[in-house]
């Protein structure tokens, strides 16, 4: 009877052996699977962080950027609207000319028509002038015809003639002045006219000019307001990766931590596994 108890316990000595070593076997192997998947997480972690860290930076850097285009592209709208306003003046400017010009060549040409007018006069007086040169003529042959008693006449007949000749002489010479006037009032007339069309010209192309300025300023505002939005994009997106960098922080914190326990796990199993080999040693003396 004796010897059938201590085979029985014996046997439940290797039941138990068997059972608490698997246990701890088990035990064992997976707080090392639990390191490594730590181990892995943390690693992963470090990675995710260093990560994060590099494209917050390369965020940053884009929005430095996008702030320098920002205030360029103010810069140059400001410039656009600066050249637009110049644009604007020089357009006015152009169009003051022009009506000036305009108001100069018709004064030069009611001028000119004056001139003609005056060439009429100096025509009429030129042939009235002939007309008395030529009765003047008549009466000095009548005079001498008359003998002694048209001597007087003669002579009044003779200052007449001259006074013909020489009014003759001063039409002839104000009609050559008034000539080379009305060429020149035909020239002058004829250079304001280029003049206008130079004036239509800058105008014209002043006024293309001031609507290309007017769109490459439109433009630019849209430039502006789009480097602004995503300016303003950029800034979220950095405070969405200091969030994330934070998370990323925490979890590599926790993520140690699990690996702190876990290798406090191997240990405390290490150590049951020598208690309960001791434990087995003492029970197998005892049954010998």
């Amino acid at each position: 009877m004796l010897d059938q108890d201590l085979a029985n316990e014996k046997n439940l000595s290797r039941q138990f052996e068997t059972s608490v070593m698997a246990a701890i076997d088990r035990l064992g192997g997976t707080a090392d699977e639990l390191e490594t998947a730590a181990n892995t997480m943390t690693a992963a972690t470090q990675e995710t962080a260093e990560g994060m860290q590099l494209a917050e930076h390369k965020a940053r850097d884009a929005g430095s950027s996008v702030n320098a285009v920002a205030g360029a592209t103010e810069e140059i709208t400001a410039s656009v609207g600066e050249v637009s306003e110049q644009m604007g003046r020089a357009a006015e400017v152009t169009q003051k000319a022009l009506h000036e010009a305009n108001d100069a060549s018709r004064l030069i040409e009611t001028l000119n028509e004056s001139g003609k007018k005056i060439s009429d006069v100096i025509k009429l007086i030129n042939d009235i002038a002939s007309q008395t040169n030529l009765l003047a003529l008549n009466a000095t042959i009548e005079a001498a015809r008359a003998g002694e008693a048209g001597k007087g006449f003669a002579v009044v007949a003779s200052e007449v003639k001259a006074l013909a000749t020489q009014t003759a002489r001063a039409t002839d010479e104000i009609s050559q002045q008034i000539a080379e006037l009305q060429g020149a009032t035909t020239d002058a007339v004829a250079a304001f006219e280029k003049i206008s069309n130079r004036i239509q010209e800058v105008d014209s192309i002043a006024s293309e000019v001031s609507g290309t300025v007017s769109q490459q300023a439109a433009a630019t505002q849209e430039i502006s307001s789009s480097a602004a939005m995503a300016a303003e994009a950029t800034s979220g997106v950095i405070s969405d990766f200091s969030q994330i960098g934070a998370a990323t922080n925490r979890t590599q914190g926790a993520s140690h931590e699990v690996s702190d326990k876990v290798h406090s796990l191997q240990e405390q199993g290490a150590a049951l596994r020598a208690s309960v080999q001791e434990f087995l040693n003492h029970m197998h003396k005892s049954q010998s």
